[in-house]
């Protein structure tokens, strides 16, 4: 999951992805449902915004961050190319974002896509 915040609202990091807020203010989904402290509990929802997120791109990609990072997911862990192959799944095509493209260019006025 990806979490988008209003930074005026919020207090401290549980996990780097589950940000905490004062209980006046308390975390909840796009349909204003509150998010529980279980991850597990938890469904994303992408009524309002979809943010696609990926643990690796490609295998340069992944090498380079290992080189800087040590690991994808920070400088605290080792990765294996073992990692990387659990990792590079692309079983499924993702092509919601693809029902914009005529909008988008309607609004540009211009071809600007392939």
């Amino acid at each position: 999951y990806k979490t988008i915040i209003q930074p005026k609202y919020f207090s401290w990091l549980k996990t780097i992805h589950y940000p905490m807020f004062p209980s006046s203010h308390p975390l909840v989904t796009e349909k204003f449902e509150r998010v529980s402290t279980n991850w597990k509990h938890n469904h994303p929802t992408s009524e309002v915004i979809q943010l696609n997120h990926y643990k690796v791109k490609s295998m340069e990609e992944w090498i380079e961050r290992v080189k800087v990072r040590g690991a994808v997911a920070g400088p605290h862990w080792r990765d294996t190319l073992s990692d990387f192959k659990t990792w590079d799944v692309n079983e499924v095509e993702e092509t919601d974002i693809l029902r914009y493209v005529p909008e988008l260019r309607e609004r540009l006025g211009e071809d600007i896509f392939w």
